[in-house]
């Protein structure tokens, strides 16, 4: 799409009418590729992740191939406020729902109809759905979309159901004919109008032969309705905050005129007590009375009788949310005060608008999600299931029970659900002055500017908290209310706390308490969905112990306290979500000791802000609960996680904010905390840490805090930590006891290294050197060390040679060539060393590594061809023994080939992967425009990233390893501040960069990616960031030539891209040597990273989706085959040769498979060997996926820029 001439003349609320009108083809149109003034207005309407994801699966789906659709129809129902209303009244129509600054001005009274409901009270403009918004609905739309010929139809959700019905019928005809089969997905609302739809033509809906899918439909009604219709509902509240010119009262007669809300009133035929809601003078005779049309509830009244028996329990399927605060009754005696919400009943059994009472249908399959009303239809276990549901009407992703919870009705129950709509109201209150706020700055702006008005995201925000629970939630929840400063207090307490440590076990509670003040609190952290380990698990072995019998024993750890409450949802791990139980060891005078579950969130994303949040919710409830004496492990310091002198500030922090309230009283807050540790050298290490930290002492504290609370007038009375530090002979005798462990550590890691390895071939290494016109070669095999070699020979010669293999269009000629380098290069003697299984790794300079030793190859002797022509018996090959010939030829077919840089700057080789890791990924694809831009890259950035995430659906819960990936696509998102912004703030494990490069052999400084408009990403930044990751994919093209003066050989100049990597630590880099094929480009990528991870993925499908572990293959017919069937995470060298011969034979593949070079560990893995997949080689060749549906030969290529 063109961009704009001038970005001042663009309307940017005209595109979003066109975005909201937009049916699934022209919305994925619309982001795959827009212009810049689009992408702001996206990115405001969306979020910008939320503008990721709908990107994503725009472009997942422009390189889907074959023909989309092929699963069949479908049709996309909204619900309730769920389509943009406009007016008619002149050339073009005016958005009024949900345009904030038309509501702001007073535009809810266009919306309100004529007495009997079925036109606009003003006749001389008209109101009519014109979109579906896809804020709510835009994912549901694109997911689908995949596979589905998807339609969404909108619908005026005011008025009376049957009419939307009669035009739902029209369209799919007008759609799809008469007797296509087509599935319905509808939400909210939209499942009544297609229910009404069957009722009204059962003969059509026979005739469709399809499935309806209803999500959160209000079968029987809804209890928000009343609620809506008497003000309660702080939706209604929020309108009339944000319309400057109607009150209450006018906003609530608008919304009395809307015939279809009366017909989600809760049915009188499902609940028999409320069907005095069905009297005008019921609504008369309130506290506040209301003018309620007796003829709109006569109306509803008669459709819930007459809609009762549509339904069809073969081809319908309910998915509803619960665990969320939900209106389910009118208390008996509150029928005069439905303006509030005390009038109601509450439960949980329900997704926030529709309790399941009133949602389920008779014989109708019901599954369960965890999830508010409104977002029911961006879920994305939702959106999985939907596929299987629409194919066979079942599903395995969802469950058909809600988990287990101790009371589900009674006291308990109304009490937990009523706390709950406490928080709801909360979030309520904070809208309501996010509403305020925003319509003061609206009524003051002084706006003088000729140009078309702006999409402004605090607009957005505020038509996200207005539907909040009916639609999709606001994109920034957890920061709604960040930009609000409280004032410094300045009466602060003086607080001081006494921080210990001690070296034992978190669950032997003896070892550490201390009589002067007992323990009264243990924690011990929980992430989200992770069942009990470590000092968790521990501590539940512990107490569940002491909870059996005398005698008996607890069984298997799955019926262990803390385990069996994480696996109901007792205990959830929320993100700064305490959870607190008794401790049962405690004797009888310290009865009040209990056990507190910290929630640390998702797994891989507690940093040390996440943990201060942590350890401030956790400390400030203990200190409210009157606790002193807390004695913990560090959390938020696990394997893998922060270090110690990170965990340590973070939990200062904490403390100082949990302490620090000035109301609170001096005894409200925690006077000791114990860490307790079992490891010896991690407790030295903690203790280093706290004897360091700057908040011990009063004289450290920051001068910042020290000169603001004097110049409040305050007298200074810091907070400050009072650490008790190990003993010198206590730290010298945890360092005696720490080398011995470290020394068993070692033996038995290497005992189990060599059991591992066993089975693999020790490499080969060849060092190669070039000196004057001398080559010196040496190499060391499994069983022998051979003395290095000279030989002389023109460089020039050789690298002619060499240049011939890139030019070299097919695998005979490119191992005609090969074989010729093969001659030229390695002595005769050390031929024979070089040939067999064994991977190989050539050590290289910058000069040496310019010849493309992936591509050479050697003369096979005949016995290493086993029986040859065996097949015929007369001495010729067949085609596929000729073809296996040419891959045990090369080097790097016939093994795997790592280089490595003979150079001080190259890393030592990394540690094998922890048992247990979250891998973190940054995934940069296409970042230039114009000339710079790169046919394939973001379809590759998609691919890789799809598959590396698809790793936690099919391996995470075997294996304990999760892989988090970070997206950076086009030119907006992938600038260079923003990849170097995340390599400074985060460790990333894995860098994968897809787009163009540049290598300047003059000036070896000005090599690097090529960003935006030809700006450059070379060394020169990369120099300024510390956290480089261990392991670079660079698939882009020149990335991998060196500079050829080796005496240049120098960090400070930056003589090379791929060098520089080295410089800053990187342990493994993956880069092209020329111009790559980007269809090979993405098969390479996917089956590397595959074999990495240890997956298989189907031979006829691109997409990550496909992406399944596959059991190990025994049998193998072919020798390739069985030289490449493995188990679990494939080592580097593996992936590489794996990735090479998937494309080898492919026609863009041939000139491609050479180009990739690997520089460093060739035994390098991602996770920790185990079982998983086998490598997969050889897959279908793919269409190459094309912006203008044809691909020439000239955009085939990657070029240099």
């Amino acid at each position: 799409m063109p961009t704009p001439a001038d970005p001042t003349s663009f309307d940017e609320y005209a595109f979003l009418e066109r975005l909201e009108a937009a049916d699934t083809e022209k919305l994925s149109q619309l982001l795959l590729h827009p212009a810049p003034e689009e992408e702001r207005v996206l990115r405001t309407y969306f979020g910008d992740l939320r503008y990721q994801r709908l990107h994503g699966l725009a472009v997942r789906r422009s390189s889907t191939r074959g023909k989309r659709g092929d699963k069949g129809n479908v049709v996309v129902i909204h619900g309730i406020m769920g389509a943009e209303l406009s007016a008619f009244d002149g050339e073009r129509p005016n958005r009024i729902w949900m345009r904030v600054l038309r509501l702001l001005l007073g535009g809810i009274v266009n919306l309100r109809l004529n007495d009997d409901g079925s036109g606009d009270a003003d006749a001389v403009r008209e109101i009519r759905a014109t979109g579906i918004l896809k804020n709510t609905y835009g994912e549901l739309l694109l997911s689908l979309a995949e596979n589905w010929n998807v339609k969404p139809f909108w619908f005026d959700w005011r008025k009376d159901i049957r009419t939307a019905a009669g035009q739902l019928d029209v369209k799919i005809s007008e759609w799809f004919g008469d007797r296509t089969p087509v599935h319905i997905v509808a939400h909210s609302m939209g499942g009544l109008v297609a229910r009404t739809f069957i009722k009204q033509y059962p003969k059509r809906w026979k005739a469709m032969r399809g499935r309806l899918v209803m999500l959160g439909t209000p079968n029987h009604g809804s209890f928000d309705i009343p609620a809506v219709l008497t003000g309660a509902d702080k939706t209604v509240r929020k309108l009339e905050l944000c319309d400057i010119k109607h009150d209450l009262g006018e906003v609530l007669e608008v919304l009395h005129s809307f015939v279809g809300s009366y017909q989600m009133l809760p049915s009188p035929r499902e609940m028999g007590n409320i069907a005095r809601l069905y009297d005008a003078e019921t609504w008369g005779s309130l506290r506040k009375p209301l003018s309620v049309p007796q003829r709109h509830l006569d109306n509803a009244k008669q459709f819930h009788e007459w809609l009762r028996d549509a339904i069809d329990p073969a081809r319908m399927t309910y998915i509803a949310g619960y665990n969320r605060p939900t209106l389910c009754d009118i208390r008996e005696r509150n029928w005069k005060s439905l303006d509030s919400l005390d009038a109601f009943e509450v439960t949980l059994d329900g997704d926030g608008r529709v309790p399941h009472a009133l949602g389920k249908l008779k014989g109708v399959t019901t599954y369960y999600v965890d999830e508010l009303h409104g977002d029911l239809p961006s879920n994305q276990q939702v959106l999985a299931a939907l596929e299987e549901l629409l194919e066979h009407g079942a599903t395995s992703r969802l469950g058909t029970a809600m988990p287990e919870r101790s009371a589900r009705a009674g006291p308990a129950a109304e009490t937990r659900a009523r706390a709950a709509l406490n928080v709801e109201l909360a979030r309520d209150a904070d809208d309501e002055t996010r509403i305020d706020q925003f319509v003061r700055r609206m009524q003051t702006r002084r706006d003088g500017a000729t140009t078309p008005p702006r999409v402004l995201a605090e607009e957005q925000r505020v038509a996200q908290a207005i539907t909040r629970g009916f639609l999709r939630s606001p994109s920034d929840e957890r920061g709604s209310s960040a930009g609000i400063v409280a004032p410094m207090q300045t009466d602060v307490l003086p607080v001081r706390i006494e921080v210990r440590l001690v070296h034992a076990a978190i669950q032997n509670s003896d070892s550490f308490d201390t009589s002067d003040m007992p323990v009264d609190a243990i924690a011990v952290g929980h992430y989200l969905g992770v069942k009990p380990v470590n000092a968790e698990g521990a501590i539940d072995a512990a107490i569940s112990s002491a909870l059996v019998a005398d005698g008996e024993s607890i069984g298997t750890s799955e019926l262990n306290i803390i385990t069996q409450y994480a696996q109901r949802g007792i205990i959830r791990g929320e993100l700064g979500q305490p959870f607190f139980l008794p401790d049962p060891r405690a004797e009888a005078g310290a009865a009040s000791r209990v056990i507190a579950i910290a929630g640390l969130g998702i797994p891989g994303r507690c940093g040390a802000p996440e943990l201060t949040v942590t350890v401030r919710e956790l400390c400030w409830s203990l200190g409210r609960m009157g606790k002193e004496h807390l004695a913990s492990v560090l959390i938020g310091a696990g394997n893998g996680n922060l270090s110690d002198n990170e965990a340590i500030g973070a939990w200062v922090r904490g403390l100082e904010e949990a302490s620090s309230n000035p109301r609170q009283a001096e005894k409200q807050h925690l006077r000791r905390v114990t860490f307790v540790e079992f490891d010896e050298r991690k407790t030295l290490l903690i203790d280093e840490a706290l004897r360091r930290h700057p908040c011990r002492t009063d004289a450290n504290v920051g001068a910042r805090r020290s000169r603001a609370m004097g110049e409040a007038g305050a007298e200074l009375q810091p907070f400050a930590i009072v650490y008790k530090e190990l003993g010198a002979d206590k730290r010298a005798a945890l360092r005696r006891k720490a080398i011995a462990k470290a020394r068993q550590r070692a033996k038995a890691e290497l005992e189990r290294d060599t059991a591992d390895s066993a089975p693999d071939t020790p490499p080969t290494r060849l060092s190669v050197g070039l000196e004057s016109d001398k080559y010196r070669f040496g190499a060391i095999t499994a069983v022998a060390s051979i003395p290095e070699r000279l030989i002389t020979i023109d460089p020039k010669l050789v690298m002619d040679v060499n240049d011939q293999l890139v030019s070299a269009g097919d695998i005979v000629t490119q191992c005609e060539r090969g074989k010729l380098l093969g001659h030229l290069l390695i002595p005769a003697d050390l031929r024979d060393q070089l040939g067999g299984q064994a991977p190989l790794v050539v050590m290289v300079d910058s000069v040496t590594a310019r010849v493309h030793w992936e591509m050479m190859a050697l003369t096979l002797p005949a016995i290493s061809r086993g029986a040859a022509a065996h097949s015929n018996g007369d001495g010729v090959l067949t085609d596929a023994e000729r073809r296996a010939d040419e891959e045990r030829s090369f080097f790097s077919l016939s093994r795997g080939l790592t280089r490595q840089l003979r150079t001080t700057l190259a890393p030592p080789p990394e540690p094998p992967p922890p048992a247990r890791r979250t891998l973190r990924v940054l995934v940069v694809a296409d970042p230039g425009i114009g000339q710079w831009h790169l046919n394939g890259a973001e379809e590759e950035g998609v691919l890789v990233a799809d598959l590396l995430e698809s790793y936690n659906t099919i391996m995470s819960a075997t294996t304990g390893n999760r892989v988090e990936v970070v997206r950076l696509f086009g030119p907006r998102e992938a600038t260079r501040a923003n990849v170097l912004g995340h390599l400074f703030l985060k460790q990333f494990d894995v860098l994968h960069f897809a787009g163009h490069c540049q290598y300047t052999r003059n000036e070896p400084g000005r090599s690097g990616w090529i960003f935006g408009d030809g700006e450059l990403l070379s060394a020169n930044e990369l120099n300024r960031i510390d956290r480089i990751p261990k392991f670079v994919f660079s698939n882009a093209c020149e990335s991998g030539i060196t500079p050829d003066d080796a005496e240049r050989r120098d960090s400070g100049l930056a003589p090379n891209f791929a060098e520089s990597f080295f410089a800053r630590g990187v342990s493994n880099f993956v880069c092209t040597a020329w111009p790559v094929d980007d269809l090979a480009a993405h098969e390479f990528a996917a089956t590397m990273y595959a074999n990495l991870l240890g997956l298989s993925r189907e031979a006829e499908s691109a997409s990550a989706a496909s992406v399944k572990a596959r059991p190990h293959r025994k049998n193998a017919s072919t020798e390739r085959e069985r030289a490449t069937t493995w188990n679990g995470p494939q080592q580097m060298h593996v992936a590489m040769r794996a990735a090479r011969l998937a494309i080898a034979h492919t026609p863009g593949g041939v000139t491609t498979w050479g180009a990739y070079q690997h520089y460093g560990d060739p035994n390098f893995r991602l996770f920790e060997w185990g079982v998983s997949a086998e490598p997969v080689v050889g897959r279908k060749k793919r269409k190459a996926p094309s912006r203008t549906g044809k691909k020439t030969a000239a955009t085939r290529k990657r070029t240099r820029r």
